[in-house]
């Protein structure tokens, strides 16, 4: 999966990132910020109907691209509990 930036408004022009966020079967990711104030990627993975599952790591803003600087984790990780919930 990969991501890009706009260098005007929502309409664009965009450019894509170098480096894909997300190298596996996997899609419709969204980015958060959870309470504590930390980014995180959210996706789906594999894309196989019915064994989809919630995934999600955390991300940071390098400029203008997004990079991965969490361990890619699933609904049952740890980090949920971190920051994730009120």
């Amino acid at each position: 999966m990969g991501s890009a930036f706009s260098e005007g408004s929502v309409l664009g022009p965009w450019i894509q990132a170098e480096n894909p966020l997300v190298d596996a079967d996997g899609g419709h990711g969204m980015v958060f910020k959870a309470f504590d104030g930390r980014l995180f990627l959210t996706y789906h993975s594999p894309n196989d109907t019915p064994n989809e599952r919630f995934r999600y790591f955390e991300v940071a803003e390098r400029g203008r691209e997004l990079e991965a600087v969490g361990i890619p984790g699933s609904a049952e990780g740890p980090d949920l509990a971190a920051g994730l919930v009120p």
